[in-house]
């Protein structure tokens, strides 16, 4: 997965739940942060055996 990074991406996301609740995990957690931890579980789980986290910048 590649992301951005930016400040729009480091900042903390507000949760909008209203069908389903957000798990722990991810409140408080800016994008890339919920990125990670997607591909955390996608391996813990065993839905995937890698997964890659790849950011950009303009610099």
């Amino acid at each position: 997965m590649v992301v951005g990074r930016d400040k729009a991406s480091e900042r903390s996301v507000r949760n909008y739940e209203p069908y389903f609740p957000v798990r722990p995990e991810f409140n408080g957690a800016c994008y890339l942060d919920r990125y990670r931890i997607l591909c955390q579980k996608l391996i813990l789980e065993r839905h995937y055996t890698s997964a890659a986290l790849i950011w950009t910048s303009d610099s």
